[in-house]
């Protein structure tokens, strides 16, 4: 017998729109035109600390394009402050009732611009919630200062335990 998992628990999805230009990686400024495409944000309870970013320059016709995954809980802080190491691959500014989401495709040596409704970000944050609570990330984060501490004692004990 296989155990299933209820929908309810299952991998979530949430669809929206954006607007995206696009530069080669080392342009240090956007070019001034972009144009609308679909984007999905992907959540699977397996990694409950990510979340997937997907675009598509075919809106609505469901293929993909390129795809990042960062932590669910930059993609919330983004929302209200920058969020993002500065090299890294995807930082987050929030704006007047939008992120902008910068995203670097270091294999093709391009960079994406992505402008997102914050509303959107706050629907797709919302949905997944409804399988793993964002605050709950706290709760079944691995501690590694008590596992740490674990360890010395293990050791401190000459590996009797």
């Amino acid at each position: 017998m296989t155990a299933t998992m209820p929908a309810a628990f299952g991998p979530r999805r949430y669809f929206g729109d954006g607007h995206v230009s696009e530069r080669p990686i080392t342009a240090t400024r956007a070019p001034a035109c972009s144009r609308k495409i679909g984007i999905e944000f992907r959540y699977d309870p397996a990694e409950p600390f990510a979340v997937t970013l997907v675009l598509g320059y075919r809106h609505g016709a469901g293929e993909l394009l390129k795809s990042w995954t960062f932590a669910r809980s930059m993609l919330a802080a983004g929302r209200t402050e920058p969020a993002g190491a500065d090299a890294g691959d995807v930082q987050l500014f929030p704006r007047a009732g939008r992120v902008d989401v910068d995203l670097a495709d270091r294999a093709e040596g391009r960079r994406y611009l992505l402008t997102v409704r914050k509303a959107d970000v706050d629907a797709a944050l919302a949905e997944f919630d409804k399988v793993v609570p964002l605050a709950a990330e706290d709760n079944i984060a691995p501690r590694y200062d008590a596992i740490a501490a674990e360890l010395a004692a293990i050791l401190a004990d000459g590996g009797d335990r």
